[in-house]
């Protein structure tokens, strides 16, 4: 993998669970270099980004069917801290 431009540190990983009966997309774009993950979370299934850097990153939620956006935020991901398992329920 290459270095990160900032030289931050990996969190080991980013998990998310999906409570709803449809497939969902999850992006994520990391605020300050652009780096890009997406992540598809099947129907009442998990999903995990391995190997993600911490800092804080825009999140998208998208009905895989439709491309709606469900739902969009931000998340600061931290390496000193055990990350937990975001739940998608609405």
């Amino acid at each position: 993998m290459a270095e990160h431009s900032l030289g931050a540190e990996k969190v080991n990983e980013l998990c998310f669970r999906n409570e709803q009966p449809k497939t969902l997309k999850i992006t994520l774009r990391h605020k300050e270099t652009g780096d890009k993950k997406e992540i598809v979370v099947p129907p009442e299934g998990q999903e995990c980004a391995l190997e993600i850097y911490a800092g804080i990153y825009e999140c998208e939620v998208i009905d895989q069917t439709t491309n709606i956006t469900l739902r969009k935020g931000d998340i600061r991901l931290t390496p000193d801290k055990p990350q937990e398992v975001k739940r998608l329920d609405r």
